[in-house]
């Protein structure tokens, strides 16, 4: 009872349709790999414009899909312009975070490449697009040059 009631609360505070809750649970799920496909699956069920109305009147026992829906407002709520960042710390076994995971692992093998090595990828693939632009500055050799002779300067002849 206490869902149904948390779900008809927050579609009302939302103003949001029974076809709105089923947009926002799609755009949000699919991007984990626990939910399967669009037509849910054996693990989860979506959350359909008639399933959200059914739920909403008979509401007994509560359905799969009904667990995403916290994380579902949430996501809807947030900016269009954070939300990559935001699903990939918020929604559970992100699959871009997990195909990234593989991808970094698979090159560690093919380059023979360290840990250090593939922590600094992983930071570099952190960055946003002005930070990648700052760094690429900095590794110009003359620049690169004036800041080590700089922090040379300023650790009073201490070598790099």
């Amino acid at each position: 009872m206490e869902a149904r009631t948390w779900l008809i609360e927050q579609r009302r505070v939302l103003k949001w349709s029974h076809k709105d809750v089923e947009k926002a649970f799609f755009s949000c799920a699919v991007k984990s790999d626990l939910y399967i496909g669009p037509g849910g699956g054996s693990r989860f069920d979506r959350a359909t414009e008639k399933r959200v109305a059914r739920f909403e009147r008979e509401g007994d026992a509560i359905p799969d899909w009904m667990f995403w829906m916290p994380l579902v407002v949430q996501h809807a709520q947030v900016a269009y312009e954070d939300r990559w960042d935001w699903e990939r710390e918020n929604i559970p076994q992100h699959s871009d975070v997990r195909r990234e995971r593989e991808e970094e692992e698979y090159y560690a093998r093919l380059f023979e490449l360290n840990d250090q090595e593939i922590a600094l990828l992983s930071r570099f693939r952190e960055m946003d697009r002005d930070e990648r632009e700052v760094l690429g500055a900095m590794l110009e050799p003359q620049t690169f040059c004036k800041i080590r002779a700089s922090l040379a300067r300023n650790s009073n002849g201490s070598k790099l």
